[in-house]
């Protein structure tokens, strides 16, 4: 199993890749707010016990679902269609599976998306 990655290493990379969707701080100590077309998207950079992931959120969970294409039930998407959740986890059965770098990569690229 590859080393856990180094939380404020990740959280500076993270901060400077999303620098450019002009995000404002959130109400909680960490986390950011982007307004995207489908409305205010939450998130922050977690330390989770394996390693650090990124926890986000829509704030229009309806506008969110039409834009992904999904519906009620549906837990193939890394939309969650009840709670806005949009999580970005790096691991499967306790193993790092990518870096932190492109995982943060693939959700910059997802956040430019949502954006046009």
């Amino acid at each position: 199993m590859k080393k856990k990655p180094d939380i404020q290493a990740m959280k500076d990379y993270f901060t400077n890749a999303i620098a450019k969707f002009k995000p404002t701080p959130s109400l909680m100590p960490g986390g950011f707010n982007i307004q995207t077309k489908v409305g205010t998207l939450w998130i922050e950079v977690q330390n989770g016990s394996e390693c650090p992931w990124i926890a986000a959120r829509f704030e229009d969970i309806e506008a969110a679902k039409k834009h992904f294409g999904v519906v009620d039930g549906d837990f193939n998407s890394r939309l969650n269609p009840y709670s806005g959740k949009w999580n970005w986890m790096n691991t499967t059965k306790g193993s790092l599976i990518i870096s932190y770098t492109s995982m943060i990569n693939e959700l910059v690229s997802e956040i430019e998306k949502l954006m046009k």
